[in-house]
């Protein structure tokens, strides 16, 4: 995302979130679709590249979630992630992410694309939460 993009979002998306490493940002999240009650969607969630696979990724997820069901007390989250970033779909699978939903879309460059629609529960993420937390007593 350029700056110029990240700044239009912030007018128009919830909770746009910034996550800084050393006083530098290394990511940046937010929330669109936000239907009270109901659900909201995790948009834009990037990772500087140069700082991939610090866990970065997990703790700006972590951070939405957190807003999401404790906050806004929403029941679940969704969001999309289109077939061909795999990387994205295993990250999402493991924090507990399930498909609900498979559209075929057109990309920025005219390609056909899938998307997949992809959503994890409240219960889950407490559950999955809670059995972490088990495990980093035990360890």
């Amino acid at each position: 995302l350029t700056p110029e993009q990240v700044e239009q979002l912030v007018k128009i998306r919830t909770e746009p979130t910034v996550l800084l490493v050393d006083g530098e940002v290394a990511g940046f999240a937010n929330f669109y679709w936000l239907k009270k009650g109901q659900s909201v969607f995790i948009g834009n969630l990037v990772v500087d590249p140069s700082r991939r696979g610090q866990g970065l990724g997990k703790r700006l997820v972590d951070h939405m979630l957190d807003l999401a069901f404790s906050k806004y007390e929403l029941p679940r989250v969704n969001l999309h992630v289109y077939e061909r970033n795999l990387s994205a779909l295993l990250f999402y699978h493991a924090l507990g992410f399930r498909p609900y939903a498979m559209k075929p879309k057109t990309d920025y460059k005219g390609d056909r694309v899938m998307m997949f629609s992809l959503r994890l529960h409240r219960k889950t993420w407490q559950e999955t939460s809670v059995s972490a937390e088990r495990e980093s007593v035990h360890s």
